[in-house]
């Protein structure tokens, strides 16, 4: 059974999400690239916000609120993971700028390859334990999930713009099906481990995501969609690498029993933070109007 676990996890979230990278890519004008050759200031704070402060909280939440030792170290494997590649198309969805959020990705794809190792040892050495990983593994998992669709999505677009167009909504619904095979599978045969883990371990991880999420908030500039990017960019982790990190250092049934929970809640709770984010910005838009 951990066999087709693993298989479905490997499949879907892989291919699942090349696919919806590339047809997100079909979306972005090269010229998106050279985003943050006009806004130094906001890159700077992106990668304090992602790459810093969040790894920093997470590791405060844990000595606070002392969550069980196996999901200590999860939330210290997902802090050290960022650049999750769904919400490239997700955070465009809730508001983001995706100019903004394509740029932000790529660099912090790119850079991952160094801070991820960096930030997984500093924290496993705080905690006292024994995880580490590999740059090439790191290279390997970001390029073919990341950046290499992405940007041959983004060359097809320049080169082909009609078919571009005519063929990004049909992959980008495939590859939302294929990216949610996993889930569905794993939540039907292994739904008791959403029963399983104990409620200080559930407020750690869920102190963790509304912290992450606030950091990018007040980090950010005040203009709206900026906001919600560095908001949702903060505090979404890559699941793929998170899972193979995990299964590198420890084993595959250790790793499910936290990593569903967490992926359970920061959609549920980044959902929250979006309504709360729209509603806000329609009670400004009213405002401005009636002024």
């Amino acid at each position: 059974m951990l066999e087709l676990i693993r298989w479905a996890i490997e499949f879907g979230l892989v291919a699942g999400t090349i696919i919806l990278t590339f047809a997100q890519g079909l979306d972005i004008p090269m010229v998106d690239l050279a985003f943050f050759r006009e806004h130094l200031g906001l890159l700077l704070r992106s990668l304090l916000a992602v790459v810093v402060l969040v790894p920093v909280a997470a590791l405060l939440v844990i000595f606070l609120v002392r969550p069980t030792p196996a999901v200590a170290v999860g939330m210290v494997i997902l802090a050290a993971c960022p650049a999750a590649p769904q919400m490239i198309v997700s955070i465009p969805k809730a508001g983001g700028k995706l100019a903004y959020v394509t740029s932000l990705h790529l660099t912090l794809g790119v850079l991952s390859i160094i801070t991820t190792p960096l930030t997984l040892a500093l924290l496993a050495d705080a905690l006292n334990f024994r995880a580490s990983v590999h740059p090439y593994v790191i290279a390997e998992q970001v390029g073919t999930s990341l950046l290499i669709p992405l940007l041959l999505g983004m060359l097809f677009l320049a080169g082909f713009p009609r078919v571009a167009i005519a063929i990004r909504k049909p992959l980008a619904f495939i590859g939302q099906a294929i990216n949610f095979l996993p889930i569905a599978i794993i939540l039907i045969m292994r739904y008791h481990f959403l029963l399983q883990m104990d409620f200080r371990s559930y407020s750690a991880m869920a102190i963790m995501i509304v912290i992450a999420l606030g950091i990018g908030h007040f980090l950010s500039p005040r203009q709206s969609e900026e906001r919600t990017t560095l908001a949702l960019e903060s505090a979404a982790r890559h699941p793929g690498l998170a899972f193979i990190i995990a299964v590198l250092n420890f084993s595959l049934d250790k790793a499910l029993p936290v990593f569903i929970p967490y992926l359970v809640l920061f959609v549920v709770i980044s959902m929250l933070y979006i309504q709360l984010r729209k509603r806000t910005v329609t009670l400004g838009n009213l405002n401005q109007v009636s002024k």
